[in-house]
């Protein structure tokens, strides 16, 4: 009778080119990149540009988060409150169970549109 672990060996396979290639870094954009990027798209002022990109992220705080309410924009995608259940818990140190809050936060889902842009 074989033993049970020379049944379950597993082979090992070394990564393929194409999971090495799904590894590179991605560029990460910060905010200000896009304004620069922003202000070469267009004929607006830094200053101008980052006060509209402030107030658009005031808006979905506010609106989305605070209020509730789904920021949908045509071809891009969809801001939505999500909200998480508070839940029992346990602390990994001690064992001991704890109570973990309920929490919301913004979630977005992009557009059939953006995906069909990304995708030509």
């Amino acid at each position: 009778m074989k033993s049970r672990h020379s049944m379950s060996k597993v082979a090992m396979v070394a990564p393929s080119a194409a999971s090495k290639e799904a590894k590179v870094k991605k560029e990460v954009i910060g905010k200000g990149d896009l304004l620069v990027k922003l202000q070469a798209a267009t004929s607006f002022k830094k200053k101008d540009i980052e006060l509209v990109l402030e107030s658009f992220v005031a808006v979905i705080h506010d609106e989305v988060l605070h209020k509730g309410a789904e920021l949908r924009l045509r071809d891009f995608g969809t801001f939505k409150q999500k909200k998480t259940q508070p839940r029992s818990g346990r602390n990994p140190k001690t064992g001991e169970p704890i109570e973990i809050a309920g929490a919301s936060s913004v979630t977005f889902s992009a557009s059939a549109g953006t995906f069909k842009i990304k995708n030509e």
